[in-house]
């Protein structure tokens, strides 16, 4: 349905920038995603016959446009791809949605150093982005992962020993050096140990 022009939505983008540029390129060489984008929003953009940064995306006006479009072309949701200088525009743009019932997303500035699917964290009612996420910071992974290691180990020695002690045993008749590889590794809590 979506190819033949049916349950197409319509996006205005807010920004004017390489983020903002991007993701409307994206979304309109997918016809699949059910996008289309109608313009975009800048107080930035200066020439507005030539455009080399959102190719044919027409720009549509300044950010304090934002309902009188949204109204006149029917938007359906709203991309915000504000650069960090203009986030003082936010709340405005974010009354102006919440007022028309508009679904609204925002691209943030820093999302090049953002993993693919960031991991948010809450301290005390505030939500927190981890860049690096360590799974066994949390104590109940920390404890399963090591009950499993004991109990994996312990029972894989057990069936492979006579093939581990053979393999051993021809590794030392036609080798030098040791039977056991070792290197140093970083375990926990930073401290330096041998892994075997």
């Amino acid at each position: 349905m979506r190819s033949k022009g049916y349950n197409i939505k319509k996006l205005l983008v807010v920004g004017y920038n390489e983020m903002a540029a991007n993701f409307s390129q994206k979304i309109m060489s997918n016809k699949n995603l059910g996008y289309t984008v109608a313009g975009f929003l800048s107080d930035k953009f200066e020439n507005q016959q030539s455009d080399q940064l959102m190719g044919a995306i027409p720009y549509k006006g300044k950010f304090d446009e934002l309902e009188l479009i949204m109204e006149r072309e029917s938007i359906d949701e709203v991309i915000v791809a504000l650069e960090f200088d203009q986030y003082d525009h936010l709340s405005k743009i974010i009354n102006a949605c919440e007022k028309s019932g508009t679904k609204i997303s925002v691209i943030p500035f820093y999302t090049k150093y953002l993993p693919a699917r960031p991991y948010i964290d809450e301290v005390e009612g505030l939500p927190v982005i981890n860049i690096r996420r360590i799974p066994l910071d949390n104590f109940l992974n920390n404890s399963l992962k090591r009950l499993f290691d004991f109990l994996a180990s312990l029972f894989l020695i057990a069936i492979l020993s006579p093939f581990l002690f053979a393999m051993a045993l021809g590794v030392k008749i036609t080798s030098p050096g040791p039977v056991l590889y070792k290197q140093e590794r970083v375990g926990l809590n930073k401290s330096n140990f041998f892994m075997y």
